[in-house]
């Protein structure tokens, strides 16, 4: 509020630059509490009354205001706050229903009576984005002010009145009274109509609620300044498990900084989900896009799930999808929140990953566990991330107890340093998010290179789309969908497998291109009702590394691409590469499966040019 005579706005709007001036409106404002402290106790009636009802104060703000003023300055407050009780009387038929201390009392010519002994209000409607609605009651009772929130559906059940009796009984023993039949059953219409109450929309997401600048989640709240609000979310969706339904609010954990600071696989999974899951909460605050995480190898599947439990994803059963398709069910699940949901598809479930999950945005809020195929030919598509990792599953034990920790303290921090997140234009936004979390671990003593450990799971395909095509190309020659063969440049290979791969003879020179038939691959994933990638990405990223050699035509009239044979090797072995090994998982492990470098093993048979 700023208090600048007239006199003074029209002498310097002719002498000065107006910029100039409206920086000493900038240096000159008074807090709201101040200035009204000092004007309500002498400025008239009538403008005291235009001045508050400017303020379009919400009845907690109103509320809040009143107890800052104190004094004289808060006694007239109270007397002209535009959400006072007695300011409203509602005709009702033959009746005028008038609010006052002492409750509602229906009067007419002659007749009177109470209808309730307590005033109530409306204060606040609650809207989620699947058309569940709630009241935010506040009842005045003695000197007391009591705060509840009842879901619209009960309130159909029953009345209002019954509601708030039910709610002073239960947790005072107190009776209220109040009449029945006409009267209550109008007793909700009356209340909306004595108060205007704040409607919050998208009230049963969880996640950045920007109507009311906080992070929502269902047992407390984050608010933008980084204090925590201890009250539950006023809407629980009832048809999924809710994500972060047993976090728990921001606070200190010696223990979970210590155990999330060990240098184990299991740990830098952790981390890494941490920072795909931070992305989705402060995507539009202050990362640009949600992404959708793939989940590719038994390790990421197993303890990747377990993980992402621990770390409050909620998760959606696809076998509880009734008559939807998998993809809807699955889309309207899990983009009911910011935060997201892990898909469980079960042992039993025909998957058919068709083009329509690259296109559904919802798919970015899901944690989706896909065949190594599949998780390769979406991850491709810009929106997504590849957690990939090959090991064998081990269990998860103490750090289920302690991931739960991570969350809620690195939001909280984020929002009392007003999202100061340093992003790199030429880097991914989760990377950045990644490398915050190491900074905010360090600050709170622990160590942030196991934090920054957890990038060499994130696999960025759509952003080096020719590493996942050789990455893709070689799992298919591992499983025996494709084949490779050594032939000279002029000769045709046939075989009953799909030969993909031509490299050149060994009487040819070593710099000879490799010729790759880019269509037989695609053919093989469509086959298995699996998206086909994009030919052009590969290619521009292909060109872009100096790989790129050319192209021929093959005999049906596909064109055959000509790679760099030793960029293709090079590419192929650090694919294959393990990463060093921590302690704690360095063990033997039974040889129940392939390993990582057995995904990408040769074949076992290689087609020469003589074969048939």
């Amino acid at each position: 509020m700023y208090q600048i005579p007239e006199s003074e706005v029209q002498d310097n709007l002719k002498r000065r630059d107006p910029v100039s001036f409206l920086w000493q409106f900038q240096k000159r404002p008074l807090p709201w509490v101040t200035a009204l402290r000092s004007l309500l106790p002498s400025i008239p009636q009538a403008e005291a009354d235009v001045l508050l009802h400017s303020l379009q104060l919400s009845p907690r703000e109103s509320e809040s205001l009143q107890q800052g003023l104190g004094g004289i300055a808060g006694e007239r407050f109270a007397n002209l706050a535009p959400h006072r009780i007695g300011t409203k009387a509602i005709p009702c038929g033959s009746f005028t229903v008038e609010e006052t201390s002492e409750g509602w009392i229906a009067r007419k010519p002659g007749v009177e009576h109470l209808i309730c002994n307590l005033p109530i209000r409306v204060e606040t409607i609650y809207k989620s984005e699947s058309g569940d609605v709630a009241y935010g009651l506040r009842v005045h009772w003695e000197k007391d002010i009591i705060r509840f929130v009842a879901t619209k559906r009960d309130v159909d059940r029953s009345t209002l009145f019954d509601i708030v009796s039910d709610e002073l009984q239960t947790r005072f023993q107190e009776h209220f009274e109040f009449a029945r039949l006409k009267w209550a059953r109008l007793s909700m219409s009356l209340a909306l109509q004595f108060s205007k109450p704040e409607i919050i929309p998208h009230a049963g997401r969880i996640g950045w609620n920007p109507s009311q600048m906080r992070f929502q989640f269902p047992q407390f709240a984050i608010l933008s300044g980084g204090r925590v609000d201890p009250t539950p979310m006023p809407i629980l969706r009832r048809d999924q498990a809710v994500p972060g339904t047993e976090l728990s609010a921001p606070a200190s954990y010696r223990r979970a900084i210590a155990m999330l600071s060990r240098s184990t696989t299991e740990i830098q999974l952790i981390w890494a989900l941490a920072a795909c899951v931070s992305n989705n909460l402060l995507a539009g605050t202050c990362t640009r896009n949600p992404i959708g995480v793939v989940l590719d190898g038994p390790f990421a599947h197993e303890i990747g799930g377990r993980a992402a439990r621990a770390l409050g994803c909620g998760f959606v059963h696809t076998h509880e999808r009734g008559e939807n398709s998998v993809l809807r069910f699955i889309a309207a699940q899990c983009g009911a929140h910011d935060f997201p949901s892990l898909v469980e598809f079960g042992f039993n479930s025909r998957l058919e990953v068709t083009t329509a999950w690259i296109d559904s945005p919802q798919l970015r809020h899901a944690m989706l566990p896909l065949s190594p195929y599949a998780a390769i030919a979406v991850a491709l598509h810009e929106g997504f991330v590849r957690i990939r990792s090959h090991e064998m599953p081990l269990p998860l034990g103490e750090l289920s107890s302690v991931a739960g920790w991570i969350i809620p303290s690195y939001l909280e921090d984020v929002c009392r340093r007003k999202k100061l997140i340093e992003f790199r234009s030429n880097e991914c936004e989760i990377i950045s998010v990644l490398r915050d979390m190491a900074g905010w671990l360090e600050s709170c003593g622990g160590d942030g290179e196991t934090v920054l450990a957890g990038e060499k799971l994130l696999s960025f395909d759509s952003v080096t789309p020719a590493r996942a095509f050789v990455e893709l190309v070689e799992r298919m020659r591992a499983e025996g969908d494709i084949a490779s063969a050594i032939a000279p440049v002029n000769e045709t290979v046939r075989s009953k497998t799909p030969v993909a791969i031509i490299r050149p003879s060994v009487d040819v020179t070593h710099n000879e291109p490799m010729r790759v038939m880019h269509e037989v691959v695609n053919e093989t994933l469509r086959r298995k009702r699996i998206p086909a990638i994009r030919i052009d990405d590969v290619r521009a990223d292909l060109e872009m590394l100096s790989a790129w050699r050319g192209t021929i035509d093959g005999d049906n009239q596909d064109s055959i691409w000509l790679i760099d044979v030793d960029w293709w090797n090079q590419t192929a072995t650090n694919i294959r590469r393990k990463p060093r090994r921590s302690p704690a998982t360095s063990r033997k492990v039974p040889n129940n499966g392939p390993t990582e470098d057995e995904d990408f093993a040769e074949p076992s048979v290689v087609f020469s040019d003589s074969t048939p």
